[in-house]
């Protein structure tokens, strides 16, 4: 079996999976609107098209994008019966809002007959792509790809090394978010050096973490080793996204209830001195508060927290300890 679709441009295939029904689904882009192409937005737009078992017949296709270049790199199918779809989104119109600036990573949940059911723009004002996506063990999402920005939504880019008076940063880190099933981003990490980071593909892991793949040239950061020019680079996360190298020193015990939460924390220590400080922190890694400890126990008002996932950060001279918390 061999078959040939697209138009009169230049239309092509970055991913194919194999279907429950035995069939195939695959991502691309198609800069067309003739031949097999139809519903181009303008430029080039994420094509995903549903074939047969043998390839030869076509049960649905969609065009999906803007006026400006969008390009899918990566889709798997989900638990639903449907796909999730990932890559990178130039436009601002059309299907893609709440672009953030230059290229973003853009997201696209498909029901099982290609329709739309929800898509998230996600990145900064630089650039910003998801080159790999799979549904996780809970339901959610986990893209890994490359990204440029140091705002909007990315949170601790690694700046680079070779850039000069007047020159915009060339150099990619690893970006992982991780999003609810809903497309929320639940957590997001910036991975690399000052050379170019670039993430290819990611898989879950039976510890519940996940380990990307990629190549890097940096040799510094998070990244050590390099044996010259690009080097392959694995990295292992743990499930609650911590890279194996992070270090959280556990030298206080702390309690915190009730968890999940709704109005209020109480957060209680075994050590305590004035000194100490309490930081909440968002899963983006955005200081929400912070306020000096009361005593053994201490009481935080989280009526006016979004529903979602958070950090207490507890520090004083050379203690610390820092444990999540859920939001309902």
């Amino acid at each position: 079996m061999e078959k040939n679709l697209g138009g009169t441009g230049d239309d092509r295939a970055s991913s194919i999976v194999q279907t429950s029904d035995g069939g195939y689904v695959v991502a691309g882009y198609a800069e067309n609107n003739n031949g097999d192409v139809t519903g181009n937005h303008g430029g080039k737009d994420y094509w995903i098209l549903k074939l047969n078992t043998d390839g030869g017949v076509i049960f649905w296709k969609k065009s999906l994008g803007g006026s400006h270049q969008d390009l899918a790199y990566s889709i798997k199918q989900t638990s639903d019966g449907g796909y999730i779809v990932a890559g990178s989104a130039f436009s601002n119109d059309g299907d893609v809002t709440g672009n953030h600036g230059g290229t973003d990573a853009w997201i696209v949940k498909l029901n099982s007959d290609g329709n739309i059911q929800w898509q998230k723009a996600l990145g900064g004002t630089k650039v910003d792509e998801a080159s790999s996506i799979i549904q996780t063990a809970d339901g959610g999402y986990l893209a890994v790809g490359n990204t440029t920005s140091n705002d909007g939504q990315v949170i601790g880019y690694h700046s680079p090394s070779n850039t000069g008076p007047g020159e915009a940063p060339l150099s990619y880190d690893y970006w992982a978010v991780k999003l609810s099933a809903t497309g929320s981003i639940l957590w997001q990490k910036c991975l690399g050096g000052s050379g170019s980071d670039e993430a290819s593909s990611v898989i879950q892991t039976t510890d519940g973490g996940y380990v990307i793949a990629g190549s890097s040239n940096s040799n510094n950061g998070d990244v050590s080793g390099n044996h010259g020019d690009y080097d392959i680079w694995v990295v292992k996360l743990a499930q609650d996204n911590l890279a194996t190298n992070d270090v959280v020193k556990d030298d206080i015990k702390m309690n915190i209830f009730p968890n999940p939460a709704k109005d209020f924390i109480t957060i209680k220590l075994d050590y305590f001195t004035p000194s100490m400080d309490v930081t909440l922190i968002d899963m983006l890694g955005r200081t929400i508060h912070t306020q000096k400890l009361d005593g053994l126990t201490t009481k935080i008002n989280t009526s006016g927290l979004e529903k979602g996932t958070y950090i207490l950060d507890v520090t004083g001279g050379t203690k610390k300890i820092t444990k999540k918390f859920i939001k309902e």
